[in-house]
């Protein structure tokens, strides 16, 4: 029998059901993606931590051993290593999937 708004009961419970399905599968990938672009975050700000780390190098003329600096509550570790005639210079820090991420730059001496 039809309701005189013109929708069964059942009808209203199938579309409520579509709905939360498609809303089971998005969340998921919703939270990827958001995740995702917090470490891509993360990674520009090690990219101005090793520029950083390289102007203050060509201004003391001496690369220090190792630098930490907190920034917006993720640890940054900058480590110097000679190579050959260059120094290799590497941030390294934790993901939000709290996996270990490093970057390097290379300068020369």
């Amino acid at each position: 029998m039809r309701s005189e708004g013109g929708y069964l009961m059942l009808e209203m419970l199938i579309s409520l059901a579509v709905l939360l399905m498609i809303a089971a599968f998005l969340l998921p990938h919703s939270i990827i993606v958001i995740q995702d672009r917090k470490n891509i975050r993360l990674a520009q700000a090690a990219h101005i931590f090793l520029r950083e780390q390289i102007v203050s190098y060509q201004f003391d003329a001496h690369p220090p051993a190792s630098a930490l600096q907190n920034i917006k509550g993720t640890q940054y570790t900058a480590m110097w290593n000679e190579v050959g005639d260059a120094y290799s210079v590497c941030a390294i820090w934790k993901d939000t999937r709290n996996k270990q991420q490093s970057k390097c730059c290379y300068v020369a001496k």
